[in-house]
């Protein structure tokens, strides 16, 4: 998680981080409207976009799911992201 705080790194993981975020919608869209083939298709990208973003990070995400969002430790799991999600907020990448 400590390549997450580098700046530089930040700034080569910001582009497939925000896109990770656009496709969350996508995918919740795809099964709201049960497109399977749609759904699957964004899967397919969504790890493409998590294995750019590198092992600590697929790391991290995989072990959200156990982590209550409010305790102390999600928190601390927020935080790590903060910087990344302030630069999709602030519309500093494009994707």
């Amino acid at each position: 998680m400590v390549i997450l705080y580098r700046s530089h790194d930040q700034a080569r993981r910001a582009k497939p981080y925000c896109e990770i975020g656009k496709l969350h919608e996508q995918l919740d869209s795809a099964e709201e409207k049960g497109d399977a083939k749609e759904f699957e298709a964004l899967v397919a990208e969504l790890d493409s976009l998590e294995q750019q973003m590198g092992s600590d990070y697929i790391r991290v995400t995989d072990g959200l799911g156990e982590v209550e969002p409010n305790s102390a430790e999600g928190q601390k799991f927020s935080a790590v992201f903060e910087p990344l999600r302030k630069q999709c907020r602030e519309g500093r990448i494009k994707t």
